[in-house]
């Protein structure tokens, strides 16, 4: 079988501390962009989505549309702020 065809991995827990230590960030889609610019878009666009279900803290959307260049792609979103939860008292 072809290499070329197999399908994407990450280490999820990898990913997650790289996350968790990079917080806050203010783009999560730009993050990704910058951090993973060999994953293909699918697969950026489901990391991006486990960034965006409060996994690591709080989840604020921005107000204004940015555009982002990924490979021959250009992807227009709200930008997508984490931060992490304030730890308990």
């Amino acid at each position: 079988a072809s290499s070329a065809c197999a399908p994407e991995h990450i280490q999820l827990n990898g990913f997650d501390e790289d996350v968790r230590t990079a917080l806050p960030i203010d783009d999560a889609l730009g993050w990704l962009v910058e951090h993973y610019p060999n994953l293909s878009l699918g697969m950026l666009l489901r990391l991006y989505g486990r960034m965006r279900s409060g996994l690591y803290g709080n989840v604020q959307f921005g107000a204004k549309a940015v555009q982002l260049q990924c490979g021959q792609t250009c992807l227009e979103s709200t930008p997508v702020m984490l931060s992490a939860k304030p730890e308990a008292a």
